[in-house]
């Protein structure tokens, strides 16, 4: 999507450990969670997040599993530890530990390149095509820009036709420079595990992780989710308006999986004691420490790395890996400092930025137990409702045509189509499954508005005119950093 799912523990860190000063007076585990939990909660209605699901645990063991708050903010349903969230990116990592029971089987190799696998893999590039690596699509660095609006509301597209369109994404950054993010990358982790293995992913899943775990209430698919009884809602920052459910079932490996506190407890659990499930080795010593070691860098100058589908650092010492997920009306967070057996997932069902802040409490009550609070910090990221923009009346630039010139479908291979029609008189814009009138800023240039994750986002078009004077293109930027895309109008048939 058009904004980056992740805000990054780092930025918040920095100034939370920045005002950190030890506590003298040590306090049990259940005073820390007695604490943690009111200041959790009295922070969750500050910033206006309806519904919080939340597992800890500390020195290995669960000390938590439930909710504050409501997944259902009309009929006032509290979130408990069976609500159902979906988790986004949470689920990358995931993949990532189905890509290592796959290794340990020797079915596959983590430096081989992803040809091998699977040979109609191809993307813009013939160098990142002919080299890229399972560490390249887990760490995002095979350079290949994100392309989101291809599959985000597009309800026609199949997983199909997205592999068969990867030969179209040009890169936005060299090959194993930088970090940049990618969904579809991912997706092709999943499709090569299914190759190695001749099974679905979402088998997969279930066999390898979910079964092992007694993850019992925890889904890879949308029909799933939306036949669970006790599934959350999602709002916008309002905490009332809710926000439909996306189905991203076509590239599942990137991020569908939806879970409850309960399951995502014995997941962080399992984590926090280092691959061990009831003194067994789900993950042997190897495994673990593969998966969430340092394989690319990410933010060099604060020493974070990537690692298989997690971010991971040092503070105060002690190793830490963090991923966070959002989806349309859900963000989750989760951290895990191994050296601590500790571990804690915060899921909400909203967009706001409740989960870094309440995250980076967590760790410093828990593992430090430090209770210093950044009201700054907290202040700023109180809900605030939004304010009415002042209309002020401009000049009125003429259109260049007559309106019934811009209408017709205009078509990018990449992305698919665009087509423009009258509404009551005045034009209207269609791009896969979204709408939007149109208003015009000025000559053949026009404005819409794209409902992204629940927020109106502002995409400007051209329209582009032929040397005989018809109009022929449109011209709009879909992604930052990455060439304007070209919609080619469609001739019709004479």
């Amino acid at each position: 999507m058009k904004k980056c799912f992740m805000l990054l523990i780092f930025l918040t860190q920095i100034a939370v450990f920045g005002q950190s000063v030890k506590n003298t007076t040590k306090r049990t585990i259940d005073q820390k969670l007695d604490y943690f939990l009111k200041l959790a909660d009295s922070l969750r209605i500050k910033t206006n997040t309806q519904g919080v699901g939340m597992a800890i645990v500390y020195d290995g063991k669960i000390i938590y599993q439930g909710g504050i708050g409501y997944r259902d903010a009309v009929e006032k349903k509290p979130v408990t530890k069976n609500t159902l969230f979906a988790i986004g990116s949470v689920t990358k990592p995931m993949t990532g530990i189905i890509a290592s029971k796959l290794v340990e089987k020797g079915l596959l190799d983590w430096n081989t390149p992803i040809k091998k696998y699977y040979p109609e893999f191809a993307v813009a590039d013939s160098y990142v095509t002919k080299n890229a690596t399972m560490i390249d699509l887990f760490t995002h660095t095979t350079g290949v820009g994100r392309y989101e609006l291809m599959y985000y509301q597009n309800s026609l597209i199949t997983r199909d036709e997205i592999l068969s369109k990867l030969p179209l994404l040009e890169s936005k950054s060299s090959f194993r420079q930088q970090y940049g993010y990618n969904n579809f990358m991912y997706l092709v982790a999943g499709v090569v595990e299914e190759k190695v293995s001749g099974k679905k992913w979402e088998n997969l899943v279930k066999e390898e992780l979910f079964n092992p775990l007694k993850m019992e209430t925890s889904f890879t698919g949308f029909k799933d989710f939306m036949e669970y009884k006790e599934r959350s809602n999602g709002y916008k920052p309002d905490g009332i308006t809710e926000v439909d459910y996306q189905n991203i079932d076509i590239i599942a490996p990137a991020g569908s999986i939806s879970s409850t506190p309960h399951d995502m407890a014995l997941w962080i659990k399992m984590l926090a004691n280092k691959g061990a499930v009831d003194n067994t080795d789900f993950l042997n010593e190897n495994q673990f420490n593969y998966v969430t070691g340092p394989h690319a860098p990410f933010k060099p100058t604060h020493s974070i790395s990537t690692s298989i589908g997690w971010i991971m650092g040092f503070q105060n010492g002690k190793k830490w890996i963090q991923k966070e997920g959002a989806i349309d009306g859900f963000r989750s967070k989760v951290t895990i400092v191994p050296e601590k057996k500790f571990g804690i997932v915060i899921m909400t069902n909203n967009w706001s930025n409740y989960i870094s802040l309440i995250n980076d409490y967590a760790t410093e009550i828990f593992d430090e137990d430090n209770h210093v609070r950044n009201y700054e910090l907290e202040k700023s990221l109180e809900y605030k409702e939004e304010k009415k923009k002042r209309i002020i009346s401009k000049k009125q630039i003429p259109l260049l045509h007559e309106t019934d010139e811009y209408i017709g479908k205009y078509q990018d291979k990449t992305y698919g189509n665009i087509t423009i029609s009258k509404k009551n008189k005045k034009l209207h814009f269609e791009f896969n499954d979204f709408e939007s009138k149109m208003e015009h800023i000025g000559f053949n240039n026009f404005k819409v508005k794209l409902k992204i994750s629940g927020y109106n986002e502002v995409y400007k078009l051209h329209f582009h005119t032929a040397i005989n004077g018809e109009i022929d293109a449109i011209e709009i930027n879909l992604e930052s950093k990455m060439p304007i895309s070209i919609f080619k109008k469609i001739k019709k048939p004479h």
